[in-house]
């Protein structure tokens, strides 16, 4: 039942997030998909049946995660404020060429985004591997594909943030 609520949860706060269009919106559903991963690794640190090998990375995995995300997202959030300061709006339609503005305001914004999506060499890998791994040695197939696609989708929104910011 936590896995299966892990999944639904990543999914479902990753789609509201693409659907948004304000920047503190974005991150804030964005809380909701991460918490999902989190209860993934309490459902596979709880799983049945699985060996003690992987309840134990499922564990370490998700306090991995837990902390990665803590510093990830308020820096998402420090940067979101701070590009709401420079565009004098919250909104995407009003936001526009930040890159001229404070270029190294969007470094660090893609920084955390990118980490915040889980692509490698970024602090987001390695916590959403080791799920990913335990998923996988656990027989969860199906959800670590449903990890696997939030990752995409909540990089996607990471991405229309930037190019609407910084690069319109």
């Amino acid at each position: 039942l936590l896995l299966t609520t892990a999944a639904f949860t990543m999914f479902l706060g990753v789609l509201g997030a693409v659907s948004m269009n304000s920047v503190r919106k974005i991150l804030s559903v964005h809380i909701i998909s991460q918490v999902g991963y989190m209860a993934l690794a309490a459902g596979l640190a709880l799983g049945i049946g699985l060996t003690t090998d992987t309840r134990e990375l499922a564990i370490t995995g998700g306090i991995y995660f837990i902390v990665h995300n803590m510093i990830v997202k308020t820096s998402l959030f420090l940067c979101g404020g701070l590009m709401c300061r420079y565009a004098g709006s919250d909104s995407l339609d009003h936001m526009g060429s930040l890159a001229k503005k404070a270029p190294w305001l969007g470094v660090l914004f893609m920084l955390a985004a990118l980490s915040l999506a889980g692509l490698p060499p970024t602090s987001g890998f390695f916590g959403k591997l080791v799920l990913l791994r335990e998923a996988m040695h656990g027989g969860y197939y199906l959800l670590a594909a449903v990890a696997i696609m939030t990752s995409v989708l909540t990089l996607l929104s990471m991405v229309k943030i930037w190019s609407y910011a910084f690069w319109n």
